[in-house]
């Protein structure tokens, strides 16, 4: 599966990815993640070029440039209902979960490495 792009209900763009891309931009965007009074302070580790996330965020990047710009929500094929426009239903989700909607978003940083802030 391609990375694309779908409209949900409300409106709103949302790019939908590959279940193992989803998964591994979800796993790393917790990576040095830090939590203080129950809310995230936006700030994980960062991956340099050359690195399998630097490499899927710049993957998701060059998307978003060449079909219509940034999204705000990614999530992997599994858990994306094209006829309902919206998240799909836990049973029909194969093992992918909301754990794999990558929340924090995918940043640059200025030396050129990538990172997830909220």
């Amino acid at each position: 599966m391609a990375i694309r792009n779908a409209t949900d209900k409300l409106g709103r763009s949302v790019t939908i990815v590959p279940n193992d891309m989803a998964r591994t931009l979800r796993e790393a965007s917790h990576v040095g993640w830090h939590e203080f009074v129950g809310m995230a302070d936006g700030h994980s580790a960062s991956f340099a070029p050359g690195t399998e996330v630097h490499t899927l965020v710049t993957a998701v990047f060059d998307h978003w440039t060449a079909n219509g710009g940034f999204t705000s929500l990614v999530v992997g094929e599994s858990g994306w209902d094209d006829a309902a426009a919206w998240w799909a239903p836990s049973p029909t989700h194969g093992g992918l979960d909301m754990r794999w909607h990558v929340g924090p978003m995918m940043t640059r940083n200025a030396d050129g490495s990538v990172k997830f802030a909220g």
